[in-house]
């Protein structure tokens, strides 16, 4: 476990300043080409009153987050869901049980609400991360470009 690392539920709008500066090794890290993040979508769905955010901070500097994004199932509508958009934890504190208490303070803070489902669009390599949470895998997502002529 990262010692002294705190966790909370912030506002991403008060912190987006401090995650533009994430972003760059953000999408370095995750092999993201042609990084063009959407802050004002973000803003409005936040605004919308559907956007969960959870940070880890040590010594008051933000080390991980975890965006999430509620919205009903387009198939059920009165199923709400979250949907993870975005979870990073910089480098020097990976490997240091971080990760783990972001997601397990997100499940925490779904206590009480209306939400009945998480879903994650995630790469290989994070499938013992949330495998150790206790999600199961639950499909496939299969991606193909798109030529244009």
């Amino acid at each position: 476990m990262a010692q002294g690392a705190t966790y909370q539920r912030e506002h991403f709008s008060d912190i987006l300043p401090q995650i533009k500066q994430l972003v760059p090794q953000h999408g370095i890290d995750a092999g993201i080409v042609g990084l063009d993040v959407d802050y004002d979508k973000f803003i409005a769905i936040e605004v919308a009153g559907n956007l969960l955010c959870v940070t880890a901070r040590v010594e008051n500097k933000l080390v991980g987050y975890a965006i999430a994004m509620a919205s009903t199932d387009l198939h059920r509508r009165h199923v709400i869901q979250l949907s993870l958009q975005d979870y990073y934890v910089i480098e020097e504190f990976r490997k240091r049980g971080v990760a783990i208490r972001l997601f397990k303070e997100l499940e925490k803070m779904l206590t009480g609400s209306k939400i009945e489902s998480m879903h994650v669009d995630s790469k290989l390599k994070y499938d013992k991360l949330f495998e150790l949470l206790g999600w199961q895998k639950t499909g496939h997502i299969f991606s193909k470009g798109v030529k244009h002529v």
